[in-house]
């Protein structure tokens, strides 16, 4: 096969002269192809200071259409439970900032001892007109910042035990702290 045979040439359409195309090279001087995709973006393992026995991760990508995937995954390895944030914000050259948040429970031992929800997963995708109007200057400039909350307190450790009980039968009227 000849080197002509392998070969093309391609009418730049805007410049209006053709350009050789190189067999192993692609074509000289050909635009990229445009990204259509920002991301994944991760956070890698997310891990709590202070001995929260919680851990878990995120990822977040964009598309040029104006889909998202937003996806995150935390798991309670301890005996209290805790409400768990997590925030992605994707902030474009011009200041505009476009935020992706999710909130769950992940359960301790303490919860139910039976059979605690241990785990918040989730897996959100969709469609937003906003992502995809700001994607061109997001290309141009972004950064991005996440940040992942554990809240207990003892308020909210003295109310999951009191549920807990109450979703086994037990009747509660009544509920007063002595310590705490």
């Amino acid at each position: 096969m000849s080197q002509d045979e392998i070969g093309a040439t391609y009418r730049d359409p805007i410049r209006g002269k053709s350009t050789r195309a190189e067999p192993s090279l692609g074509l000289i001087g050909e635009r990229p192809a445009p990204v259509n995709q920002i991301g994944p973006l991760e956070t890698g393992p997310i891990t709590f200071d202070n001995g929260v026995p919680v851990g878990g991760g995120s990822t977040l990508t964009l598309y040029r259409d104006g889909a998202f995937s937003f996806s995150g995954h935390f798991h309670d390895s301890g005996i209290p439970s805790y409400d768990m944030q997590m925030c992605w914000i994707v902030v474009d050259h011009t200041g505009h900032a476009i935020t992706f948040a999710k909130g769950g429970h992940v359960e301790g031992a303490i919860e139910d001892p039976f059979g605690p929800e241990r785990d918040a997963n989730w897996d959100q995708s969709g469609v937003n007109p906003i992502v995809a109007a700001c994607f061109d200057q997001i290309l141009q400039g972004h950064t991005f910042h996440w940040r992942a909350s554990a809240d207990w307190s003892l308020t909210s450790l003295v109310s999951s035990v009191v549920e807990a009980a109450q979703a086994r039968g037990v009747i509660i009227n009544r509920v007063t702290t002595v310590v705490g």
